[in-house]
C-alpha cells in the first residue's frame, strides 16, 4: 500500500513548522534578527512592506513608559576596547582601515611578499587581544591598533531617532 499523498501531507507540515520556527527566532532573538537583517536584507524589507518586521524599541518591563521622557544616549555608559574584547559576540565582522598598511602576502599558505593595503579598505577582524586588533585581508594578517580602524565607531549604539 503505497501512501504518497501522507508522504507529501509531512513534507509540508515539517516545512510549516520549520517556517514557524525560523519566524519566532527572528522575531523574539535579537542576534538572529540582526544576523538575518545584515545577511539577507531582502527579509527586513519584505516584512515592513507588510507591516510585520518586529519592533526595534525594547519591548520588556525595563523600558520606560512612553509618558517619560527617554533617557539621552550620552548617559549611557560608552562602549571601551577592553569590553569589546572581552565579548566576542560584540566584535563586527569587519573593520575599515584609517591609514594604508603593510600585510604579509600569502599563497597557498606561504608568505611570498608583502601588499599595501589602502586607507578606507574593509578587513575582516581575526582577534582582539592586549589592546590590539588582529585583522586579516586576503590570507595576511596583521597587529593593528584600534585607533586604525572604526572598530569603535562599529559597535557603538546607532543615534537616537527623532520623536515623533
Amino acid at each position: 500500500m503505497k501512501q504518497s499523498g501522507s508522504s507529501a501531507a509531512r513534507l509540508l507540515v515539517l516545512l510549516a513548522l520549520l517556517a514557524i520556527i525560523a519566524a519566532g527566532s527572528y522575531w523574539k532573538v535579537p542576534a538572529a534578527r540582526a544576523m538575518v537583517d545584515q545577511k539577507l536584507p531582502l527579509v527586513k524589507e519584505t516584512l515592513a512592506r507588510f507591516g510585520a518586521a518586529p519592533a526595534e524599541e525594547p519591548t520588556d518591563a525595563t523600558a520606560p513608559p512612553t509618558g517619560e521622557a527617554a533617557a539621552p544616549a550620552a548617559a549611557a555608559a560608552p562602549m571601551t576596547f577592553a569590553a569589546l574584547a572581552a565579548d566576542p559576540t560584540a566584535w563586527p565582522r569587519k573593520v575599515r582601515l584609517k591609514k594604508a598598511i603593510e600585510v604579509p602576502a600569502v599563497v597557498a599558505g606561504k608568505e611570498v611578499g608583502k601588499v599595501t593595503v589602502a586607507a578606507g579598505t574593509e578587513v575582516n577582524l581575526a582577534r582582539m587581544k592586549d589592546g590590539s586588533l588582529g585583522i586579516e585581508y586576503q590570507g595576511g594578517g596583521k597587529w593593528l591598533k584600534p585607533e586604525d580602524t572604526d572598530v569603535m565607531e562599529r559597535v557603538r549604539p546607532p543615534a537616537p531617532k527623532p520623536a515623533l
